[in-house]
């Protein structure tokens, strides 16, 4: 899922009793779910993964759900940036 939010990404927020939420071909986190079913007060931001390989069309997490995708990016990133140096440094330390 990480992938699919790599690139410039448009999310989509979808009110609660939108029909989307229910379609077989949208992808509705299990969090998100139980929030919806128990009242809870909800952002609900869908992103369209829409092709030919995708199992679903759309995948709609709480606001809350896709701020920490967002931070596991910025963490994984920050990861390699900081692999890269090192490799790098080790590579120069050996010449």
């Amino acid at each position: 899922m990480l992938a699919l939010v790599t690139a410039a990404v448009a999310l989509t927020p979808v009110s609660l009793d939108d029909p989307v939420l229910q379609s077989p071909d949208t992808f509705v986190s299990e969090t998100t779910r139980t929030a919806i079913a128990e009242g809870e007060p909800v952002t609900v931001q869908c992103l369209d993964v829409s092709s030919e390989d995708a199992s679903a069309n759309l995948v709609c997490l709480s606001e809350g759900e896709w701020q920490s995708v967002y931070d596991r990016i910025a963490h994984n990133r920050s990861a390699d940036r900081r692999e890269r140096a090192i490799t790098m440094g080790l590579n120069f330390s050996r010449r």
